[in-house]
């Protein structure tokens, strides 16, 4: 089977969002790639999600699901399903007793004591993959998602059929407007900005520059030759890191059309900001800003932050809707902090978050 189907393991994160997060695994259980298994990290919830989920995968939950995809999701997964719980304490994974059964293990549960960041949790579940449980390909999976039966068959034939693409992304269609596609990869511009596309056509694989870490797809040697997600950043921007990495390398990224993945668009960031624009805009452009620092020696680097600037000055008024006065109150404060930041990392933002009155 290893010969004819590579083994994929599928990493998905939970945080206070256990609904969503069964909806995902009961379509994730209905794929039809025959090797593969998941990672499911709890992000230390606060809303009974670990329970609830041990409950449905022990066939103990009544609840029913809702779902724009009942096809998808349902007839429900036989249950029982082959679990295994581990401890991740302070961003340090206990896997004494994980490995025991592996092979027969449909689903490890990684609960965590800190909500550590998309980042970090994938990268513990990645670390657990590259030591204990091996593997050749590793699909990051948005909770919020539902997928199609063959999400996998199609990834797993185009990187077996073309060795030279290193990661690769589904086409990400929106949840609730299952037509529309939000989106299908996209292009960087060299000032540090992406423009997605929202076409594709299907039977059709897509060279992008940026790969979405919603439904990303990596060939395993590319995370021991690159490293893995970059833990500056402790909610968003680690993809687009990661894409710019592969970029800098030569290395090709494709969309395929032919996987198909519905998301729930904003349901994360709403969750974390409190849907408040501002704040959410806040978190982007430091993100950005700080992160190309790392691809522009620093003299460079402060005139494209200028420039920058400016074009963030004027999104602030005319795409938030702010007054001038508030738009210049924000961008200063985003000039004031990048001239201090490395990292955007939960520690770094949160008290910024926390001062932060617009």
């Amino acid at each position: 089977m290893n010969k004819t189907f590579p083994k994929v393991t599928l990493i998905t994160l939970n945080w206070n969002s256990w609904r969503d997060t069964i909806e995902c695994l009961e379509s994730v259980l209905k794929i039809n790639y025959p090797n593969f298994n998941v990672i499911l990290v709890d992000n230390n919830s606060q809303d009974g999600s670990f329970e609830q989920i041990i409950s449905w995968a022990e066939g103990k939950s009544l609840e029913e699901i809702e779902s724009f995809f009942p096809h998808l999701v349902k007839p429900y997964i036989t249950k029982p399903i082959s679990y295994k719980i581990c401890e991740i304490s302070n961003g340090y994974l206990n896997c004494q007793n994980c490995v025991e059964g592996i092979g027969k293990i449909k689903i490890y549960i990684l609960k965590s004591n800190k909500n550590l960041g998309f980042a970090v949790a994938n990268n513990v579940a990645i670390k657990f993959l590259q030591e204990q449980l091996l593997g050749n390909y590793y699909f990051l999976l948005n909770n919020d998602t539902v997928v199609e039966p063959n999400v996998l068959d199609h990834l797993v034939s185009t990187m077996e059929q073309n060795p030279n693409i290193g990661v690769a992304q589904s086409t990400i269609y929106k949840y609730e407007q299952p037509d529309s596609i939000a989106n299908a990869g996209a292009k960087i511009y060299f000032w540090g900005q992406t423009k997605y596309y929202k076409n594709i056509n299907k039977h059709t694989i897509k060279t992008v520059d940026f790969v979405n870490g919603c439904a990303m797809f990596i060939r395993s040697k590319i995370i021991t030759e690159l490293g893995a997600l970059s833990e500056n950043f402790f909610f968003g921007e680690e993809d687009f890191e990661f894409s710019m990495r592969l970029k800098k390398k030569g290395i090709k990224k494709v969309c395929v059309g032919d996987s198909i993945v519905y998301h729930k668009v904003g349901v994360s960031s709403k969750m974390y900001i409190k849907n408040k624009q501002n704040r959410k805009f806040l978190i982007f452009t430091l993100n950005r800003i700080v992160d190309m620092k790392s691809f522009y020696p620093l003299g460079i680097w402060h005139i494209w932050r200028f420039f920058t600037v400016i074009y963030f000055y004027y999104l602030a008024i005319f795409h938030l809707k702010n007054s001038c006065w508030i738009a210049l109150k924000i961008i200063y404060e985003i000039y004031r902090y990048t001239n201090q930041l490395n990292d955007v990392k939960k520690e770094t933002i949160e008290p910024i978050l926390s001062k932060f009155e617009y």
